[in-house]
């Protein structure tokens, strides 16, 4: 009899080990499963912490390298080199910056404001900017258009994307500008110079003629000595100037000084 107790405690005890046992063993297994997909989230998650730490890093490297590039580079002397005075449009200014950093490449920003003479015309301008090195050659090119109305004041501006290990070359930058419709049939009859006609729609003051406020400082300084183009508006202006302080074939070109925007979003949305 007591055989037999002994015999049943040592098989109901060897039968709840292997239940035991058998237990672990599922538990095991069905676990597996959640423990490595736990394991694989918990590694990318932190792969992706050191991925984004390490680009904001090389951002920041890209920025502090080339500071003087998030800093506008304009050139007042900035013009169309024509001769002939029946061609309506005079560039007060042209310039360009760095509006954006990128991990593998950066934005570039750039403006061109113009005001256009002809007394009666409507043109859309096609600009064509370049940045250069300094040996003029090209580094990358974007085109921007705007329409813009008789004797008024205009900005033609657009994003260039420009990888960072050639933002060390930028030193220089040049532009062309075509305009549509075709400018010699539309200026047959137009009298005056260029610079003549610009003073007149100064003048007149009407509200799409105003001269940006920066024209009104710019002729206070040298540019107005050495520079036909600010001497004929300092001339035209007289005293408002200092109450204001507190191309034959349709293609004309231009030089920049060596010295947005809607495409920020999808820019950033690729770096």
């Amino acid at each position: 009899m007591n055989d037999n107790a002994a015999n049943d405690r040592t098989g109901n005890l060897v039968s709840n080990l292997l239940a035991i046992s058998k237990m672990i063993f599922i538990l095991t297994y069905a676990g597996l499963p959640l423990y490595l997909c736990y394991f694989l989230y918990h590694s990318l998650y932190i792969n992706s912490t050191f991925n984004l730490e390490g680009k904001q890093n090389r951002i920041n490297e890209v920025a502090r390298s080339n500071a003087a590039l998030a800093e506008w580079n304009y050139d007042e002397f900035s013009d169309v080199d024509t001769k002939d005075e029946k061609y309506p449009i005079v560039v007060l200014r042209t310039g360009y910056k760095i509006i954006r950093f990128g991990h593998e490449s950066s934005l570039i920003g750039w403006v061109y404001e113009i005001m256009n003479t002809s007394p009666e015309s409507f043109y859309e301008a096609t600009v064509t900017f370049k940045i250069l090195d300094q040996d003029r050659f090209l580094i990358e090119e974007g085109e921007g258009k705007t329409g813009i109305r008789p004797g008024s004041y205009g900005t033609v501006q657009d994003t260039i994307s420009v990888a960072n290990d050639d933002l060390s070359r930028i030193t220089n930058s040049s532009w062309t500008i075509q305009l549509s419709p075709d400018w010699m049939s539309m200026e047959k009859e137009t009298k005056g110079k260029r610079y003549d006609r610009l003073c007149k729609i100064i003048r007149e003051k009407t509200p799409s003629a105003n001269l940006p406020f920066w024209a009104y400082t710019t002729i206070q300084g040298p540019l107005s000595v050495y520079s036909e183009k600010w001497k004929a508006i300092q001339s035209c202006l007289g005293s408002d100037a200092s109450g204001k302080m507190g191309a034959a074939d349709g293609i004309s070109s231009g030089t920049g000084n060596v010295n947005l925007l809607n495409d920020i979003k999808s820019f950033e949305s690729k770096n």
